[in-house]
């Protein structure tokens, strides 16, 4: 969360955008960025009038891991979305947060279900894209 701090007052502004220089290395949300892949880029900060541009680097490990990509391979298969549905049904345990979890949960839910198995599935076959699910 950004937070504007001058003359000792803080404040959260809500009209904040936040622009990356090169989307495929980082994504904005609101002013959350997210990491996608290792790279540079730079991110352009707005409030009203005031615009502040800053460089960000994404180091391996700092990614987000590619949704549906459960084994950490870099691509999406049919075995991952096996995974995910072992997982939905309680025959593998992946802990929320880490980074299984998080490929499986591919509709950022919380949970990791047969519909998360089944989106996995269709990325797998060329049916839809992983990066639709950043």
């Amino acid at each position: 969360m950004l937070t504007v701090n001058v003359g000792g007052l803080s404040a959260t502004p809500v009209n904040v955008t936040v622009s990356i220089d090169d989307p495929t290395v980082a994504k904005a949300d609101g002013a959350v960025i997210t990491g996608l892949k290792t790279g540079s880029t730079t991110y352009t900060v707005t409030y009203g009038s005031l615009t502040a541009k800053a460089s960000l680097t994404v180091r391996d490990g700092d990614a987000a891991p590619l949704s549906g990509d459960v084994d950490g391979n870099g691509s999406v298969t049919s075995a991952d979305a096996r995974s995910a549905l072992r997982r939905a049904v309680d025959l593998e345990t992946y802990a929320p947060g880490s980074q299984q979890f998080i490929a499986c949960d591919v509709d950022k839910s919380g949970e990791v279900n047969s519909a998360d198995a089944r989106v996995i599935l269709r990325i797998a076959v060329d049916l839809e894209s992983a990066e639709d699910y950043r």
